[in-house]
């Protein structure tokens, strides 16, 4: 497995781990970018896993790793500004209350 992997089948092991099996660097395993015109913002992902024939029976799932750095900075922004909404609504009961 390396670091600029774009597709990754994992492995279910045991009830809860995920674990990985086979990442774009094997050949069973095919990633495919293409944009819809040569000028949009969008683009299209494909994976594409050919089971070997010596796969060994599990439960697998197919990840798409692209754009998980993004999707977290996201998601911490989206909860700090929730903390931030939370504690201005707190404000003014705090507010209130210190007057009673």
């Amino acid at each position: 497995m390396t670091e600029g992997t774009f597709a990754l089948v994992e492995i279910l092991h045991g009830n809860d781990a995920w674990l990985p099996a086979y990442d774009d660097d094997d050949f069973c395993l095919c990633f495919k970018w293409s944009r819809p015109a040569k000028l949009s913002t969008r683009s299209q992902a494909t994976i594409e896993w050919r089971i070997p024939q010596s796969v060994t029976l599990g439960i697998y799932r197919i990840i798409c790793t692209v754009g998980i750095s993004k999707r977290r900075e996201m998601q911490r922004k989206s909860m700090a500004l929730q903390q931030q909404q939370l504690q201005q609504q707190q404000l003014p009961e705090n507010a209130a209350n210190a007057l009673e």
